[in-house]
C-alpha cells in the first residue's frame, strides 16, 4: 500500500476510521472525508499522516464533485475508493413518512455511491486500482425495521458485480463487504434513537456474541484488515465478490420478525 491513494468515504469515525488508520499504517497517502470535522481531524491525527481532510455532505452533488477534485488536485491520482459511509434510519412498509425515508437514505446509501463511481473510475482506470463498498447481510436477508436500508445493500451488491464485469478488462477490481452487526458509535446512536437504554445495548450485544459461531462480535479492526487484503494484490483475482463477514452468524439465524 505504500504511497497509494486511497480515498475513504466515512472515515470521520468508526470502521472508516480504523481503516484509515490501518492502511496509514501501511504507507499509504490518505483522503479523510465525513461530514463531522472534528471526527475528521482526529481520525487524521491518528493516522499521522498530511492529507486532505475534507468535509463532506454526501447527500449533496457539489459536495462529492468538491471531494474527488480536492482529491485528485491534491495528490494527482487516485488508486483506491473505498466507500464505508452510510445513514441507519428505522423503515417499513407501513410507515407514514417512507417515502421521505426512502429518498432521504437512497440517496446516500446507493445514489452517492454511484456518483462517486462515475467520478472517479476514470482515474482508478489509469492505475489499475480498486473499489470496496460496504454493503451488509442484510442485502441477503433483510432485517425487521430496516427495509430500505436492506433494499440499498441490494441494490449496492448488484451495481458492484455490474462494474466488475465491465471494468475487469481495464484491470479495475469492483467488490463488497457484508458486515454483520459491528459494533461502532453511529450503530449505538441508532439504537439509542430506537429507544433503547445503555444497558439494553450492552444485552443484546452479549447475546449476539453468544449467538455467533465464533463466539465473539465482528469489529472495526476485523473489516479494516479485510479491506487491506482485498484492496492488495494477494486478492488481485478476488472481483464482484459480495464478501460475507459474519463468523457464520447468518447461517445459525432466520431474519428478526418483530410481534406487532
Amino acid at each position: 500500500m505504500n504511497g497509494k491513494v486511497v480515498l475513504i468515504t466515512g472515515s470521520s469515525s468508526g470502521t472508516g476510521a480504523v481503516t484509515a488508520q490501518e492502511f496509514a499504517k501501511l504507507g499509504a497517502k490518505l483522503v479523510i472525508t465525513g461530514r463531522n470535522a472534528q471526527g475528521i481531524r482526529s481520525t487524521a491525527d491518528a493516522c499521522e499522516k498530511l492529507s486532505p481532510n475534507v468535509i463532506c455532505d454526501l447527500e449533496k452533488d457539489e459536495d462529492i464533485r468538491k471531494l474527488v477534485n480536492c482529491t485528485i488536485d491534491y495528490y494527482e491520482k487516485l488508486d483506491l475508493l473505498i466507500c464505508f459511509h452510510g445513514i441507519g434510519k428505522m423503515t417499513s412498509y407501513d410507515m407514514p413518512n417512507l417515502i421521505e425515508l426512502h429518498d432521504s437514505i437512497m440517496k446516500v446509501n446507493l445514489r452517492a455511491i454511484v456518483y462517486l463511481c462515475h467520478l472517479t473510475i476514470p482515474h482508478l482506470v489509469k492505475r489499475r486500482g480498486s473499489i470496496i463498498i460496504m454493503s451488509s447481510i442484510g442485502a441477503e436477508k433483510p432485517y425487521d425495521q430496516d427495509m430500505v436500508g436492506c433494499m440499498a445493500n441490494a441494490a449496492v451488491d448488484l451495481f458492484v458485480r455490474y462494474l466488475a464485469v465491465r471494468l475487469g478488462p481495464e484491470g479495475v477490481r469492483v467488490n463488497t463487504i457484508r458486515p454483520t452487526h459491528t459494533i461502532t458509535p453511529s450503530k449505538v446512536s441508532l439504537y439509542h434513537k430506537m429507544g433503547m437504554s445503555n444497558e439494553q445495548i450492552e444485552e443484546m450485544w452479549k447475546y449476539l456474541e453468544k449467538e455467533n459461531p465464533m463466539q465473539r462480535n465482528l469489529t472495526s479492526l476485523d473489516i479494516a484488515n479485510i479491506t487491506v487484503f482485498l484492496c492488495s494484490d494477494k486478492a488481485s483475482f478476488l472481483n464482484g465478490v459480495n464478501l460475507k463477514v459474519d463468523g457464520g452468524y447468518s447461517l445459525v439465524i432466520v431474519p428478526a420478525i418483530t410481534d406487532k
